[in-house]
């Protein structure tokens, strides 16, 4: 059993007398308190700018309902912000004409979304109430399609379409919206 201990002694001395160990030792410490100073400096910088979204609504219904889930959400967002000390981005609806949604804006809106103009333009198709079509919104980004302000507008619209099918349906009545 001694020999084991010398044996071991000797090669944990040999190891820890190498420079490469040395510097690593010196090193650690610089790498671990550079990188909190770095992500307490880049929490303070965060540059996401408030999120305008373009909204083309042909049932004529749903703008405004979703611009008041939108203040709802905003003000959500300040009191957060009071808390946390920091701003997070809100998002802006903009509402567009239907009528005038040719081929041709839509090149021009998309121009927008590449120019980081607006974040997104969004398509409602007149039929998306009906409970029988299988109609789609379309969302228009250059965003991730994990990004914030798709999925807030993606849990909006599903819950304001689904209360509306569901009101038509007879199923809820106005006590339980």
């Amino acid at each position: 059993m001694r020999k084991i201990l010398t044996i071991a002694r000797r090669e944990y001395l040999a190891m820890v007398a190498t420079k490469a160990f040395l510097i690593s030792i010196a090193i650690m410490p610089i790498f671990m308190f550079g990188s909190l100073l770095f992500t307490t400096m880049s929490e303070n910088f965060s540059t996401e700018k408030d999120k305008e979204i373009a909204i083309c609504d042909s049932t004529g219904e749903l703008f405004p309902q979703l611009q008041a889930a939108a203040e709802t959400y905003n003000k959500a967002l300040d009191e957060l912000a009071d808390e946390d000390e920091g701003k997070r981005p809100h998002i802006t609806l903009r509402q567009l004409d239907s009528k005038q949604l040719s081929d041709r804006r839509r090149l021009e809106l998309s121009d927008e979304v590449r120019d980081q103009k607006i974040s997104a333009f969004v398509e409602i198709p007149a039929n998306v109430l009906d409970d029988e079509t299988d109609a789609a919104v379309l969302y228009y980004s250059v965003e991730p399609p994990f990004s914030t302000s798709r999925r807030w507008l993606d849990r909006t619209l599903n819950e304001l379409i689904r209360v509306r099918r569901l009101k038509q349906a007879g199923k809820i009545g106005r006590a339980h919206v």
